[in-house]
């Protein structure tokens, strides 16, 4: 990636599939269980856990040695991209740190020029925004559609993924064993939370995804919708780097809420077809 060159629109996402819009704090792997409609993720089971087996009135999964040794782990997306997930919809475009600042500039300049005491004096709301776009290292457009809400799940720079190797026949063998009473608990759970798609697969987390830092924005326009700029500040001294919003104000979209965190796991990929109904 060149600094000052611009990114197409909607570029190329890292290869992610069945991603979940809650992220967790702790792994998954190893987790059998389903997306609802909502796109979040639903556990029925998870085939190293003691607890969450006897409660199905089965036995965990044994192997020869700590299943963390069957696991290996590398960087996802050597472009160091970020995922990012608009819910219900909407597109968004990556932008150079130039771009960036020329875009704050220039919305600032629309809202704020009226309420300057002088025009060649800066309000300290605008001397805020430069100083700290100054700071991002990559920028991020999203195009929200009018008069809607929509969550923007944003992760990465970089990912890194986690894959569990485990002996085939010992997986299948587990897996047949206990195939009735994992459905029959994942079909209870369906009931009230129904699946993504209706042929109610079950899935098997055998890669995840994680990463240094994720950010998820909830989203209000009206008739009047204007874009809504983020900018990727790096972390310093070791710590993870942030997505920092710039909303400007009295603008058609609002930003109503939003929370992120350092680290987590966006997304398991789920081998399908292992368990089914």
């Amino acid at each position: 990636m060149r600094r000052g060159a611009s990114i197409t629109q909607e570029p190329a996402q890292p290869t992610i599939k069945y991603i979940a819009r809650e992220p967790s704090p702790s792994s998954r792997l190893g987790d059998i269980g389903y997306l609802d409609k909502k796109g979040m993720w639903h556990g029925v089971v998870n085939i190293f856990d003691q607890g969450s087996c006897r409660l199905l009135g089965i036995k965990a999964l044994r192997l020869a040695t700590d299943w963390l040794q069957y696991i290996t782990q590398g960087q996802h997306n050597a472009s160091e991209q970020p995922w990012i997930d608009l819910y219900p919809g909407g597109s968004y475009q990556l932008v150079s740190p130039n771009e960036l600042e020329r875009y704050a500039r220039s919305e600032l300049g629309k809202l704020t020029c009226s309420t300057l005491v002088e025009e060649t004096q800066a309000s300290p709301n605008q001397q805020d925004y430069t100083s700290q776009v100054a700071t991002c290292t990559l920028g991020l457009i999203i195009y929200p559609k009018a008069d809607t809400t929509i969550t923007a799940f944003i992760t990465g720079l970089q990912i890194f993924a986690r894959t569990l190797h485990l002996p085939y026949m010992v997986l299948h063998a587990w897996l047949r064993t206990y195939n009735s009473q994992i459905v029959k608990s994942a079909r209870k759970q369906m009931e009230v939370t129904p699946p993504a798609d209706r042929s109610q697969p079950l899935c098997l987390g055998l890669t995840e995804f994680y990463t240094e830092a994720w950010k998820t924005v909830y989203i209000r326009t009206d008739a009047k919708a204007t874009p809504l700029a983020l900018g990727w500040k790096p972390g310093i001294n070791g710590m993870p780097g942030t997505w920092i919003v710039f909303e400007v104000p009295e603008s058609g979209t609002v930003v109503s809420a939003g929370f992120s965190s350092s680290v987590c796991f966006p997304s398991p990929k789920f081998e399908r077809s292992l368990i089914r109904s």
